[in-house]
């Protein structure tokens, strides 16, 4: 009995894997939105009473840049966190609101809205990723 029992445990141990278990890294989600977007930007002020003026319609770069632990910055701005897909939104009080969209994997989408009831200004931006 004790043959057989010394043959099962034998053959127990000699069948268990002694590979190592392997490091897989998992990267910063972030680093594949990192870099510049070249694309078209669209500012429009409005004012009560007034018809919207353009103060701006024209080609430019976005620069999006890593800050900490889940927060970007695009162009040197205000941190703030950016989602494991890709988009990110807060409306403020009085009217305001911001919207950052990575999608399709080179692309940029932003949308910045200020103002109130008697006015305010919109910013919109979309770009395709160029380094």
């Amino acid at each position: 009995m004790k043959k057989l029992t010394l043959l099962f445990l034998s053959a127990f141990l000699f069948s268990c894997s002694d590979d190592p278990l392997v490091d897989t890294p998992t990267g910063d989600y972030r680093q594949n939105w990192v870099g510049s977007y070249y694309g078209t930007r669209r500012d429009v002020q409005t004012q009560q009473g007034q018809s919207p003026q353009v103060t701006f319609d024209g080609l430019t770069t976005f620069t999006v840049t890593l800050v900490s632990d889940s927060f970007i910055s695009i162009n040197g701005g205000t941190a703030f966190p950016i989602g494991t897909n890709g988009t990110y939104a807060q409306t403020s009080g009085g009217g305001g609101y911001y919207e950052a969209r990575f999608y399709a994997s080179d692309s940029l989408s932003t949308t910045n809205n200020s103002g109130g009831l008697a006015g305010g200004t919109t910013s919109n931006f979309r770009g395709k990723k160029v380094s």
